[in-house]
């Protein structure tokens, strides 16, 4: 996740979405709307280079061949070679470091009279921090880095043995609908089977393996859960209470603590349960052939 820091203000959030920066100049609050896109690994090969654009004139489509220098900046970063980085690119100045889990970067100059700092993650793939219209800086990792390897799951381990440490992430836009049968006030359920998404659950099978995502809407109307988006659950729970299923249940609201995870604007993602055959593997593949392309569970270490 980014965490953003100026005037001693922190903001931090979730992939995918638009932060607000408060900055104070004599007495007076400026907002500043500051965009992140964080792609998540994909499957590579061993790296720890990471290629970098600083692009001060984002905004403008083309660029005369004599303006490329003066506007855009590309550069190699070797996080395990190389203690940092130093980049100019008047009127700013950027410092890129490693320091783990994270890598970090300070920007200072231009509209930033003091340094604004933004922490990645390095199991991040693709890194992207834009200011305004103008303002893009982004960077990609050749291949896979060790701390990326780490949050994939074995097919042959399974994912109980991770308890709470696992992250799932949205892999197609989810939709909600707030018309449901079986949902009352703003809760609402998606059920997987087979690979395929029900608002029901009476039309699936009701003797084979299925998990459900459960949300609660904070609008009356359909409310769709983006690609990108994840969730850690805070409790994790193993039940053999059933005759055909062993259930896996991992909850995002910790109600003793008083405490919730990736509350959104539009919704909160409230539990995700899986309902495996008794005696079957609850392992990567298949929690896939059960929500198909859906989502995606990993090691969140």
């Amino acid at each position: 996740m980014g965490h953003f820091c100026a005037n001693k203000v922190f903001i931090a959030g979730q992939c995918f979405l638009t932060y607000y920066l408060v900055m104070t100049h004599r007495g007076i609050k400026i907002f500043f709307a500051i965009s992140l896109l964080f792609t998540w690994l994909r499957p590579g090969f061993a790296s720890n280079v990471l290629n970098c654009t600083l692009n001060k004139a984002a905004d403008k489509k083309t660029l005369p061949i004599s303006e490329v220098s003066k506007n855009v900046k590309s550069f190699s970063y070797n996080i395990d070679k190389e203690v940092g980085k130093n980049i100019e690119l008047s009127p700013y100045k950027l410092i890129i470091w490693k320091k783990a889990p994270h890598l970090n970067m300070k920007l200072i100059g231009g509209e930033f009279k003091k340094p604004l700092t933004i922490q990645f993650s390095l199991k991040q793939k693709n890194l992207r921090f834009k200011y305004g219209q103008s303002l893009d800086f982004s960077c990609k990792f050749d291949g896979q880095t060790e701390a990326q390897k780490a949050t994939q799951i074995s097919t042959k381990k399974p994912i109980e043995v991770f308890q709470e440490r696992v992250l799932f992430e949205v892999t197609e836009d989810l939709t909600f609908k707030f018309n449901q049968p079986e949902e009352s006030q703003m809760m609402r359920t998606l059920y997987f089977q087979g690979g395929k998404t029900y608002i029901n659950s009476q039309r699936m099978e009701s003797r084979l393996p299925w998990c459900s995502l459960r949300v609660q809407l904070k609008r009356s109307e359909d409310t769709t859960v983006n690609k990108g988006e994840e969730f850690s659950p805070l409790t994790f729970q193993k039940q053999e209470n059933n005759t055909y299923f062993t259930t896996f249940s991992y909850s995002f609201v910790d109600f003793v603590k008083g405490k919730k995870a990736g509350e959104k604007n539009l919704y909160s993602p409230f539990m995700l349960t899986c309902n495996i055959l008794r005696g079957m593997p609850y392992k990567v593949d298949i929690f896939k052939s059960i929500v198909g392309p859906f989502l995606k569970v990993k090691a969140n270490l």
